[in-house]
């Protein structure tokens, strides 16, 4: 007998909750029909099942299978094996699966009875093996038009706990005898008093804080003061709990509209403390008995129509490991609307891996957060954060911290626009939260409470952070237990250019979105002729930039193409790569008044004198000169090489300009003349290097006042540079002397540009009797830059501030 979901059975599943189908809803809306059949199987059973367009599919359980894990016995992973129509498949039960086309058929499996048995509570309503979910194989998953997003944030914004997951935000993943909470709704982590809560459906209030509508004692509605209960013309219960807040209007009896504001999300009731919006629907289940209904699949398709993503990247759900073994990261489920060309992961140690599955031993017990990035053909990426947690093989009692890390708003957000960001250790309650935001500001530190007390008002520690600079950024806190083990939480987050009154960017602001091989917007500010008209007050738009030749630059032909950004490679944080640069300019980035120290760097990025790291290597360095009162003078050089003359000579000019222009304008822009220096990476780090050895040779000849100054940087810093020695000695352009101004060297020793490199230059200014200083780190490979990679390599910029302290260029004037 072929089973149909017909509008007299959804009338029946109304009336049997206690409230006729009228009543439910507002009068103008009819009852609904679900476009999914949901039944339940045994294993070696099958059915034949009517469709909601009227065809048909016989449907088989062969089997059902479970992975669980060696330390607690939870299920990580339920699946069926299923045949429809003579198609066999397995399908995984939820834990952030997709229905999937079998046999002409859309179907998924929500739920198998493993998860049910050893679950802490019955939600699903499930008496047999297994429940499949059947829709017509071009068929939406949800009536469409009728189901939102019930969150306004930006998809996977922070943690989440989807169905079948073991609940583990709050630190819960502990070792204990009894029931495992399995989650059965959605958990949607946000940020506390924030995040707006809106209806996901049409529907009929009947349960607001403690109040509720008679007649509706024996349906799923259960009152508590921070949970809504909304009825829609499908007959199913929606369940928005620990609401922060909830709306003044939503009362029982209203009826509510898709979209409208329920509340805030909040970490009220029963929500170990961690603010999250868990959101349910319940609905009468193949059983007879009121179960819960799995929503991925419909969030998914809801965030699809309402902001047509091109690509999202899925690492979820997290996993729980011994230490010392193996896990297998998988990124495979992550959509895009065209083939994705490259996986990228990033890992809490530094390290990368490519591939949609990569696996990973970890040897040390801790809670790690790891970044995936995807790319597809157009150069579009997303990413997406995936927990790993490891326990102690010698210590299995000893759960490691978690950190909740979340931000607001999250849908979008601008250069200069302040953004909230909040955070909450669970597990303990020693140490302090070390916050790094990504963009070379100084980091911060905080101290939550541990979850002592998992209803406080304060419980969440909240900084403000403003991004200067276009980018994608990723955001890590941290924190260690008395036991030495260390919790990593992540967020990321794209920030788009700064809204302008012309619609349009500076060049700084410009560089960080501009598209895959677009050309770049030139806003100079003009020639060097007229910059005393240039004032260095940032406006809304970003720095002034300043072109440094009052026409053509030196020897150029007009036979390079116009400037542009390349296509993006992938990692999990975009650099920002310039080419086909052919007027080249100064961006300057003042510190603040109270902290202008009046000292000055000349930023060199790198890029092998083929393209400029114009981000990580240039704006975020900047940025952190400016959090030490030091004035940044963001140098773009020309590039690519130009045929036929030496790779640097280019560069050299224009660095060489660059630093006379400083000086020229010094008394104007407030920078002492005395204390200007120069700073460089890999190619940048030669340009530097050659900059610092050839002062007394201009590499063209004079044109205006400003060539009267000198190019002589007063200091100089050296980070990875590339091409100092050539056939075991120091190249040509490398020239030391004792009048060579006083060098730092920054290197890691595994640098596929060998630190040699630094190490030739470092004695030769020592036998010259030029103050120098070599920092040689055990590892941290090459281009970090501003990057965080987890190594110690990533302290450099403390290790440079110490000195240019001790040499007084951070001392401010009388």
């Amino acid at each position: 007998m072929f089973k149909r979901l017909s509008l007299a059975v959804l009338l029946v599943c109304v009336v049997l909750g206690g409230i006729s189908a009228r009543t439910a809803v507002a009068d103008s809306a009819p009852p609904l029909l679900p476009p999914r059949v949901a039944i339940d199987l045994d294993v070696g059973t099958e059915e034949q099942v009517e469709l909601t367009d009227g065809s048909k599919a016989v449907v088989k359980l062969l089997a059902v299978e479970e992975t669980r894990d060696p330390i607690r016995g939870a299920v990580r992973e339920a699946r069926a094996h299923v045949e429809i129509n003579g198609q066999r498949a397995w399908l995984v039960s939820a834990n952030y699966r997709l229905p999937q086309l079998v046999g002409g058929v859309q179907v998924d499996c929500p739920v198998t009875q493993a998860l049910n048995k050893d679950a802490n509570r019955d939600a699903w309503a499930l008496e047999k093996a297994a429940r499949l979910r059947l829709w017509p194989a071009k068929s939406p998953w949800i009536n469409p038009g009728t189901f939102t997003y019930p969150v306004r944030q930006r998809w996977f914004a922070s943690s989440s706990q989807m169905a079948n997951e073991p609940v583990f935000v709050d630190a819960s993943e502990r070792l204990s005898p009894g029931k495992i909470y399995y989650h059965w709704g959605l958990d949607f982590g946000g940020s506390e008093g924030q995040d707006e809560v809106v209806a996901a459906t049409d529907g009929l209030v009947v349960s607001a804080g403690t109040a509720r509508l008679d007649g509706h004692e024996n349906t799923p509605v259960s009152p508590r003061y921070d949970v809504v209960y909304v009825l829609d013309a499908r007959g199913w219960y929606y369940r928005y709990s620990h609401l922060h807040t909830i709306d003044p209007a939503i009362k029982p009896g209203a009826t509510v509209r898709q979209g409208q504001r329920i509340g805030l999300l909040g970490k009220e009731g029963g929500s170990g403390g961690w603010a999250h919006l868990h959101f349910d629907i319940y609905t009468r289940q193949p059983s007879g008995r009121w179960g819960c209904e799995e929503a991925y699949a419909y969030a998914w398709e809801a965030y699809q129509r309402e902001f047509s993503p091109k690509i999202i990247a899925v690492a979820r759900p997290h996993q729980l490991v011994l230490s010392g073994d193996e896990v297998e990261l998988d990124g495979s489920r992550s959509f895009a609307a065209e083939p994705i060309v490259s996986y990228q992961w990033l890992f809490s140690d530094g390290s990368k891996a490519e591939g949609p599955k990569v696996r990973r031993r970890y040897e040390r017990a801790g809670y790690y957060s790891e970044v995936l990035q995807v790319a597809d053909g157009q150069g579009r990426t997303s990413l997406d954060i995936v927990v790993i947690i490891v326990i102690d093989r010698e210590h299995r009692d000893r759960l490691p911290p978690s950190v909740h890390v979340v931000f607001h708003p999250s849908l979008e957000n601008r250069a200069g626009q302040e953004i909230s960001f909040k955070a909450r250790t669970f597990g303990t309650q020693e140490g302090e939260e070390r916050w790094d935001f990504g963009d070379g500001s100084p980091p911060q530190t905080t101290k939550s409470d541990g979850n002592k007390k998992p209803l406080a008002p304060d419980g969440y520690v909240e900084l403000k952070h403003t991004y200067q600079t276009p980018g994608v950024y990723i955001v890590t806190v941290e924190r260690t237990n008395e036991h030495g083990v260390r919790s990593v939480g992540r967020v990321w987050l794209e920030v788009k250019p700064a809204n302008t009154a012309g619609g349009g960017a500076t060049a700084a602001l410009t560089v960080g979105t501009a598209l895959a091989g677009a050309p770049v917007a030139m806003a100079a500010a003009g020639s060097p002729s007229d910059v005393s008209a240039v004032s260095l007050a940032e406006s809304p738009e970003g720095p002034p930039v300043v072109r440094l030749w009052p026409g053509t630059a030196p020897g150029e032909k007009g036979d390079i193409g116009p400037e542009k950004i390349e296509p993006p490679k992938q990692e999990p944080k975009p650099i920002v790569r310039i080419t086909n640069v052919t007027e080249p300019t100064i961006t300057v980035f003042k510190p603040p008044a109270d902290k202008d120290t009046g000292a000055a760097v000349l930023i060199c990025p790198g890029g092998g004198y083929s393209i400029l790291a114009f981000n990580h290597e240039g704006e975020d360095v900047a940025r952190w000169l400016n959090s030490h009162g030091v004035t940044g003078v963001l140098l773009k050089y020309r590039v690519p090489r130009r045929a036929g003359l030496p790779k640097h000579l280019a560069p050299l000019q224009d660095a060489q300009r660059a630093m006379s222009l400083v000086r020229a304008r010094a008394d104007q822009w407030k920078i002492d003349p005395k204390r200007i220096g120069i700073l460089g990476f890999s190619a940048g780090g030669h340009l530097a290097a050659a900059a610092s050895c050839n002062f007394d040779q201009r590499q063209y000849e004079p044109i205006d006042e400003i060539d009267r100054q000198s190019c002589r940087p007063d200091f100089a810093i050296l980070v990875y540079p590339a091409y100092l020695v050539e056939k075991d000695s120091l190249a040509p352009e490398i020239r030391i002397s004792k009048e060579n101004p006083p060098t730092l060297f920054i290197h890691a020793a595994d640098d596929r540009i060998s630190p040699e490199n630094s190490i030739a230059m470092f004695r030769a200014l020592r036998q010259q009797g030029v103050p120098a200083e070599l920092h040689v780190y055990g590892s941290g490979g090459h281009g970090f830059g501003m990057h965080e990679n987890g190594q110690p390599v990533n302290r450099w910029p403390d290790r440079a501030a110490d000195w240019m302290k001790q040499h007084g260029w951070l001392n401010k004037p009388e």
